[in-house]
């Protein structure tokens, strides 16, 4: 018995075409007997539950009526014999494994190259077998890909639940919030030839207040503290503004905007702002998430305002709306 190899798979996965098996010599993938297979009855077969156009599906059925009968076919280095046309479709469009003892190399087939010359497999069963197993492998890759959308859809709304269980002070742990302050040198009324540029921007993380010592059990809070560098470059501006900004771990570099404030006159500015006496300069809006407070202290000795407090604060269930709403946008958009 003469070896062959399909083309693209590795020398070890030779197949023979057997003359010798008997009625006892049975198929795995059809149960039957491998000497009463019936080549074009099977072909038929696999070319019905394709989904194809009218036309293609009866040129495919025709040849598969006029292709000689194979013998059984049997995979050399593991000795296991199998029905010709269901082995050769399995193979072709799954890569090649033995279906009894999983020998081979997993290679696919590469399909539409010459099957050189081998007098046991006809040309027109190989040109059948590559037109047959190009349409299963795009029904078998449009399948898997469905499979995996619906598992990631599963995926996310397991996730989303979760989110929504989570205690607010978890799921904040996830994420992270930052302060941006912009001052400015000029009045807020310059003209063309004094624009409104910020002096200096300066940014920081904020610290999560531990639950422990949160004033509220329903408010969720994030603190900066104390800041002279901030508290210096105020002292040299006229006015500023300020925002908050929350990144969720696992959201590729996005930052969700929860306030952003508008322009607020520097406390050393005021009226009677020098008297020794606590500022507080709220940001918040009714379409905007949670409130941030930045509290001024006069120092003792100088009378000079200090920043003492920078705190944002939002209701928890609403951080956690916002969050379980950001992560569906996400998900919706495509990202892992």
């Amino acid at each position: 018995m003469r070896t062959c190899v399909l083309p693209g798979l590795d020398k070890t996965d030779a197949l023979t075409f057997d003359s010798t098996c008997v009625d006892g010599d049975m198929c795995v993938l059809t149960m039957e007997s491998v000497v009463l297979a019936d080549t074009r009855a099977a072909a038929q077969m696999y070319v019905k539950q394709e989904q194809l156009p009218g036309d293609k599906k009866e040129e495919l059925l025709t040849e598969a009526r006029a292709l000689p009968q194979l013998k059984p076919i049997r995979i050399k280095a593991c000795s296991h014999v199998f029905s010709a046309m269901e082995l050769l479709v399995l193979v072709s469009t799954r890569g090649f494994r033995c279906p009894v003892c999983r020998h081979g190399s997993g290679r696919e087939v590469q399909l539409g190259h010459t099957m050189g010359h081998f007098r046991d497999f006809p040309r027109e069963v190989w040109r059948f077998l590559c037109e047959l197993a190009s349409v299963t492998r795009a029904r078998l890759w449009l399948e898997a890909e469905r499979e995996a959308e619906r598992e990631m859809a599963e995926l996310r709304v397991l996730e989303l639940n979760v989110v929504q269980q989570l205690p607010a002070h978890t799921l904040a742990q996830l994420c992270s919030f930052e302060l941006t302050v912009a001052a400015y040198v000029t009045n807020m009324t310059t003209g063309r030839n004094a624009p409104n540029i910020p002096k200096m921007v300066y940014r920081i993380p904020m610290r999560l207040v531990d639950s422990a010592r949160s004033s509220s059990d329903t408010v969720l809070e994030a603190e900066a503290g104390r800041s002279r560098m901030l508290s210096r470059f105020l002292s040299k501006a006229r006015w500023y503004t300020a925002r908050v900004d929350l990144q969720i771990d696992g959201v590729d570099d996005e930052e969700i905007p929860l306030v952003v404030g508008g322009p607020t006159s520097c406390v050393h500015h005021r009226m009677h702002a020098g008297r020794p006496t606590s500022h507080v300069d709220e940001f918040s809006g009714h379409t905007q998430h949670g409130t941030l407070c930045i509290t001024h202290q006069p120092c003792l000795y100088s009378g000079e305002h200090m920043v003492s407090r920078v705190c944002y604060s939002i209701d928890k269930d609403s951080f956690r709306t916002l969050v379980a709403s950001v992560l569906t946008q996400t998900f919706s958009m495509g990202v892992p």
